[in-house]
C-alpha cells in the first residue's frame, strides 16, 4: 500500500515550464506549470500550514497550478488570493478530495468542467476522482487544455487496484485523442509511475499497452516529461523518510525506480516487503506540440518542515480534521 501521511506537504512538486525555461523566473512569454497534492486541505487549515504552502508556491512561481485533495473553493482561497488567481473547481459540498486548477492573471480560464459524471464510470473514477478539464488562454492568445487527475490510490494493494487506474486511463486517453489539434497538458497525482500500464496507455493511446518502457517506441499521444527524472531515481512520494531533519533531500532516492518495477503486477505488502518506500506518483504529460518543455522537481527545505496533520474518514463519507498540523 502506498499513501502519503495525511496533511503533510507533498514533498516534491512536478514543475514544468512550457517554454523550456528554468526556475527562477519564467522567460517572457512562457508559462510555468506545477502539480501539487495539498493532502486533505480543509477550510480551516492552520495558519502555519497556509503560510508554508504560500511560501512554496511563491518559490516555484507558477502561472498555472494543478492541485489535488482540496475540500472546497473556500479552502483553496486560503492559499491562492482571489485578487491574483482564478480558480477552476467543481466545489461539491459532499466531496472532500477535489481536484482544482489555479490560474494566475493575466492567464485566463475560459471554460472548465469534469468529464465523466455518469455513475457507470464510478469504478474508474471513484468518489470525487473525476477528471477536471480546464481551457486556459495565455496572455499571448494561445490556448491550452489542462486535464487534472487524481487516480485511484493503491490502498488495498497495488495489484488489486491496477485495473481501476488502467480503466480510467483508457477512458481518458480515448477522450483526449478525440480532441484533435488541441494543445494538452495532463497532470496530477496518478498513483502510478511513468512506466506502469495506466501511464503507458495515456502516452500511446493503446488500450492494450503493457508495463515497462519498450525501446524505440515513441509516445504517439502524450509525452511524459517525468521519465528522465524517474530514470535517475527521483521520487515525489516517500522522500520525507530520508529527511534527516536538517538538510533537504535532493529528491533522488536510490533504487526507487527499480523497486517499483520489481513489484509491478504482484501482490505484496508495501510497508513490510518493499525495500524502498519512495516512488514517483505525480506526473506531467504534454501533447507533442509542447514536448520541448522540461520538468523539474522542487525539493527545497521548506517542503519538509512542519508538523503532521491527521484526518478521520467516517462511514458516511464525511471527514473530520482531527489534528491540524503545519
Amino acid at each position: 500500500m502506498i499513501r502519503r501521511t495525511f496533511g503533510t506537504v507533498l514533498m516534491l512538486l512536478g514543475v514544468v515550464a512550457l517554454g523550456g525555461c528554468q526556475t527562477p523566473p519564467p522567460t517572457p512569454g512562457a508559462g510555468r506549470v506545477m502539480t501539487y497534492n495539498l493532502e486533505w486541505l480543509s477550510e480551516d487549515a492552520s495558519s502555519g500550514r497556509i503560510q508554508n504552502y504560500k511560501k512554496i508556491i511563491a518559490s516555484v512561481n507558477p502561472s498555472v497550478a494543478a492541485v489535488q485533495e482540496v475540500q472546497s473553493k473556500k479552502a483553496l482561497e486560503q492559499i491562492f488570493d482571489p485578487a491574483q488567481w482564478s480558480l477552476a473547481i467543481l466545489d461539491d459540498p459532499k466531496e472532500f478530495q477535489e481536484v482544482a486548477l489555479a490560474v494566475k492573471r493575466p492567464y485566463v480560464i475560459e471554460d472548465y468542467d469534469t468529464l465523466f459524471k455518469d455513475a457507470m464510470l464510478d469504478e474508474a473514477f471513484p468518489g470525487g476522482r473525476d477528471v477536471l478539464r480546464v481551457v486556459v488562454k495565455a496572455p499571448t492568445g494561445g490556448r491550452i487544455s489542462f486535464y487534472v487527475v487524481h487516480m485511484k490510490s493503491r490502498r488495498g494493494g497495488r495489484a488489486a487496484t491496477d485495473f481501476q487506474r488502467e480503466m480510467a486511463a483508457g477512458i481518458l486517453a480515448s477522450y483526449m485523442r478525440s480532441r484533435k489539434d488541441e494543445r494538452q497538458v495532463l497532470l496530477g497525482d496518478f498513483n502510478d509511475t511513468p512506466d506502469d500500464v495506466s501511464v503507458n496507455i495515456l502516452e500511446t493511446g493503446d488500450l492494450l499497452a503493457a508495463g515497462g518502457r519498450p525501446s524505440g517506441v515513441p509516445s504517439r499521444h502524450l509525452v511524459n516529461l517525468m521519465e528522465p527524472l524517474y530514470d535517475l531515481d527521483f521520487a515525489t512520494q516517500g522522500v520525507d523518510e530520508v529527511f534527516d531533519g536538517k538538510t533537504a533531500p535532493t529528491g533522488k532516492v536510490e533504487g526507487s525506480k527499480e523497486e517499483n518495477e520489481r513489484w509491478r503486477g504482484k501482490v505484496y505488502d508495501f510497508r513490510t516487503e518493499a525495500k524502498v518506500h519512495a516512488t514517483m506518483l505525480d506526473l506531467i504529460l504534454v501533447s507533442p506540440a509542447l514536448a520541448g518543455a522540461k520538468a523539474q522537481i522542487y525539493s527545497s527545505i521548506d517542503c519538509y518542515q512542519g508538523s503532521r496533520s491527521r484526518v478521520r474518514v467516517n462511514d458516511d463519507g464525511t471527514v473530520d480534521y482531527t489534528e491540524k498540523g503545519t
